[in-house]
This record gives structure tokens, C-alpha cells and sequence, in this order.
């Protein structure tokens, strides 16, 4: 199975910086994780939705609590 890989982009939630990081929609409706600031390296929790039909993806940042 051929994995379609997209590339996000997100602005840290602590310095504002823009991040981008591959990702395969693909991987299922809602994903959650973990990614460091390449900037700050503080680390920013993405809950990434992805629509079924188009594959598009939304991001949401938070910070770690």
C-alpha cells in the first residue's frame, strides 16, 4: 500500500514559530502526538483531524501542561 504523505505546517504554541512536519493522512480521522519546536524545542501536542473524503487536514496546538 503506497502511503500519501502531506506536509503540515504549525506555529509553536510557545515562541510562534512555523514548524512543518510530514504526515500521512491516511494514518486515521484524528491523530494525536507530539512534536518539538525545531525553534524553541518545546514540545507542542497536535490533535490533527483529517477529513474521509478530500484528505485534508486541520491542525490544533496546545502547549504541554
Amino acid at each position: 500500500m503506497k502511503r500519501l504523505n502531506t506536509i503540515i505546517t504549525f506555529d509553536c504554541a510557545y515562541c510562534g514559530a512555523t514548524n512543518e512536519i510530514e504526515f500521512d493522512p491516511t494514518a486515521g480521522k484524528h491523530v494525536a502526538l507530539t512534536e518539538d519546536c525545531y525553534i524553541c524545542c518545546r514540545p507542542n501536542h497536535l490533535r490533527i483531524t483529517v477529513d474521509e473524503e478530500t484528505l485534508e487536514t486541520t491542525v490544533d496546538v496546545e502547549m504541554d501542561n
